[in-house]
C-alpha cells in the first residue's frame, strides 16, 4: 500500500468521525418556557379627581433576569381602555388622566423575557376631588367649636361651589359633620346625633366604625371598596380626646352622606388634624379642628370595587 496516498485517506476520514462524534454530543441552548410568579394584593388610593396611585406585592421572580416588569392593563366603566408595561421600579404606580366617578378595573401581571406572563392581580378604583380649602376661599376646612358664630358644621360638598362649606346651625340640613365641644369634650359625630336645636331635619351621614392614625390621605390604601362591609355604617359619635393617646398623627375617617332631596350615598374620607397633639386649634371662641377630605361626587361610587 501506499502510505503517502493512504495517509491523507485516513486523516479525512478521521476528521469526518471526530465531526460526526462532536454533532452527537452537542445540545442547542434550553429554552425558557417558564412563567413567572403573579403580583398579589393589589390596593389602591386617590391623589386627585383624575390621578390614582395603584401598588401591589411584587412578584417572587422580581429579581430574576428574566424579569421584564409589569404588564398594567385598565378598563374604564366608559369604555376606556388602556395597556403599558411598567419596570418593577414603578411601584407605587400613579395613572393620571382619568376622570371622576368611572370606575377604572387595573389588571397587574408579571412579565418575563421569553414573553410569558402571569395570572393577574385585580383591583377596581374610581378618583375622587381632593380638597384642603374651603369653597368659599378660606385657606383651609375648618369646624368651629359650639360658642363660634363661624359655624360648627360643614357640607362636605356644596353643589353650587364645588366644594366644602362651613355652616352654622341654621344651616344643619346641608351639615354632613358637626362639632360638639361642649363640657370639655371634642365630638365629631353625624349631624343628627348632636343636639343642637336644628330649625330643620339635619343632615344624614353615616360613620364607618374602620379610622387611621395617618399622616396623609395619601398613604390610606385599600384594596377593597369603601362599602364593602355596609353595617359597619352607622349615625356614629367620636370623642377625639377618647383618641388624643392612641393616634400619633392624624384621624382618617370614611363616612358616607346622601345629599339633600337624594336617595343615594356619597362617600368619601375625612382626614381630621392633630396639631401637637391637640385637636383643637386656635383661641377661643373660635376654636377648630382642621379637615380635609376626599369625596367622591358620583353617587353610590364608593371608590373602589375588589375583583378576586
Amino acid at each position: 500500500m501506499n502510505l503517502k496516498k493512504a495517509l491523507p485517506m485516513f486523516l479525512i476520514a478521521l476528521f469526518a468521525i471526530i465531526l460526526a462524534a462532536c454533532s452527537d454530543t452537542t445540545t442547542s441552548p434550553a429554552v425558557d418556557t417558564r412563567t413567572p410568579g403573579k403580583p398579589d394584593s393589589a390596593m389602591a388610593t386617590t391623589t386627585n379627581d383624575s390621578t390614582i396611585n395603584l401598588k401591589w406585592k411584587a412578584s417572587i421572580d422580581e429579581n430574576d433576569t428574566a424579569f421584564v416588569g409589569y404588564i398594567v392593563k385598565m378598563t374604564g366603566d366608559n369604555g376606556t381602555t388602556a395597556i403599558d408595561t411598567v419596570s418593577k421600579h414603578f411601584n407605587p404606580l400613579k395613572v393620571t388622566g382619568l376622570n371622576a366617578g368611572v370606575i377604572y378595573t387595573f389588571e397587574i401581571s408579571s412579565l418575563f423575557k421569553n414573553g410569558n406572563s402571569s395570572a393577574s392581580t385585580v383591583i377596581s378604583w374610581s378618583p375622587a376631588y381632593r380638597f384642603t380649602k374651603s369653597a368659599e376661599g378660606a385657606s383651609s376646612i375648618k369646624l368651629y367649636e359650639t360658642t363660634s358664630k363661624l359655624g360648627s358644621g360643614i357640607d362636605a360638598y356644596d353643589s353650587n361651589l364645588k366644594g366644602p362649606k362651613t355652616l352654622t346651625v341654621a344651616n344643619g340640613e346641608f351639615w354632613t359633620l358637626g362639632l360638639d365641644t361642649r363640657n370639655d369634650k371634642v365630638i365629631i359625630a353625624s349631624p343628627s346625633l348632636i343636639n343642637y336645636n336644628y330649625p330643620s331635619t339635619p343632615g344624614y351621614t353615616e360613620i364607618s366604625q374602620d379610622y387611621w392614625d395617618t399622616p396623609s390621605l395619601d398613604v390610606i390604601y385599600d384594596s377593597q371598596a369603601l362599602n364593602y362591609n355596609e353595617n359597619k355604617f352607622s349615625p356614629l359619635s367620636i370623642n377625639l380626646n377618647d383618641l388624643t393617646s392612641s393616634l400619633s398623627t392624624n384621624l382618617v375617617l370614611i363616612i358616607r352622606t346622601k345629599e339633600s332631596g337624594e336617595n343615594d350615598w356619597h362617600y368619601a374620607k375625612v382626614m381630621i388634624k392633630k396639631v401637637n397633639g391637640e385637636w383643637l386649634q386656635g383661641n377661643s371662641p373660635n376654636r377648630y379642628v382642621e379637615v380635609k377630605i376626599s369625596y367622591q361626587t358620583k353617587a353610590n361610587v364608593p371608590y373602589a370595587k375588589r375583583h378576586l
